[in-house]
């Protein structure tokens, strides 16, 4: 039953009986004797339901209205397709983009399609949270990226910005946002920058606290968004110190990304022998753009009515 249909019949059950109470003869905490009886539906005959069953038959409904809900979101929530070296090339990058695209200031994005949280954040296929996309560069020249996400997570959002880029967007079973970013300067074969992830629109003054040797932990009782760099990098990927610090002497630190209404911050991390990450760096740029590991500038600005509601 849809969850107007439900409503509509809860209040048909109050609408229809209307019980007086003797409080003077009270049966039980929160009852009294029935002293009177008028249904609707059969005006004038004898019984009827007890303000008792009234409420055990709504408190069932409900019951039934949130499990119907959150089964409802299981279902549709989309899971991870196969990828492989051949099937990556199937999909048409280019038409595919000028199909969905809804270009800035010509209306509203589309319908953001919704993936399970583990295959869109964690078990990712064509991209990773904590890089930045310059991390591939070169590494793999034959083989389109852009191509792979499209296959694994197919119907994406799609905003076109003014300058020549353009964005995917999807959200998480769980209330997450995410977006991957693209420029036509490469002929969308690959996304640019790092990922985001956004659940909550936060500002730079919420962050003020914040100082190097602070902890990742410290961050998400700011950002929630933080906890799942955390998870993606020490649980999913297991790296350990002596790796993590190998990947910061190549331009690769432990990084979480937090868009804010007022510009996007980047924080970077160390990792201890502990496992622990602590802050090393903290970058806030108010015009929302970074420059990646090979000097480009990335714009991360999403337009207004894309953002999480």
């Amino acid at each position: 039953m849809k969850t107007d249909s439900l409503i509509e019949a809860i209040n048909g059950i109050k609408d229809d009986y209307v019980t007086e109470y003797d409080p003077t003869e009270s049966a039980g905490i929160g009852s009294g004797k029935v002293i009177s009886m008028d249904s609707k539906r059969s005006k004038g005959a004898k019984g009827g339901i007890s303000m008792k069953k009234i409420h055990v038959i709504l408190i069932a409904a409900v019951v039934c209205l949130l499990a119907g809900t959150a089964a409802f979101a299981a279902i549709s929530a989309r899971n991870r397709q196969e990828v492989n070296m051949f099937n990556a090339h199937d999909v048409n990058v280019e038409q595919t983009v000028e199909d969905g695209k809804v270009p800035e200031g010509e209306g509203k994005l589309g319908e953001v399609p919704v993936y399970a949280e583990n295959d869109l954040l964690y078990y990712t296929e064509g991209y990773e949270l904590n890089r930045d996309f310059s991390f591939w560069y070169n590494q793999n020249a034959h083989m389109t990226y852009t191509g792979r996400i499209l296959k694994a997570y197919p119907d994406p959002a799609i905003r076109e910005r003014a300058d020549n880029t353009l964005y995917f967007v999807y959200d998480t079973d769980t209330g997450y946002r995410l977006y991957l970013f693209f420029t036509k300067e490469n002929d969308l074969q690959d996304p640019i920058g790092f990922p985001v992830v956004l659940k909550e629109l936060l500002s730079h003054k919420d962050f003020e606290s914040l100082k190097v040797g602070d902890t990742i932990s410290d961050v998400a009782g700011i950002d929630p968004v933080a906890e799942v760099y955390r998870k993606k990098i020490i649980e999913i990927w297991n790296l350990q110190p002596k790796g993590a610090a190998s990947q910061a002497a190549k331009g690769y630190p432990c990084t979480s990304i937090h868009y804010l209404k007022d510009g996007i911050l980047k924080i970077e991390y160390e990792m201890t022998e502990e496992r622990e990450l602590i802050i090393k760096n903290i970058v806030f740029s108010e015009d929302y753009k970074l420059t990646d590991v090979r000097g480009n500038t990335i714009d991360y600005r999403i337009v207004d009515g894309d953002l999480p509601k």
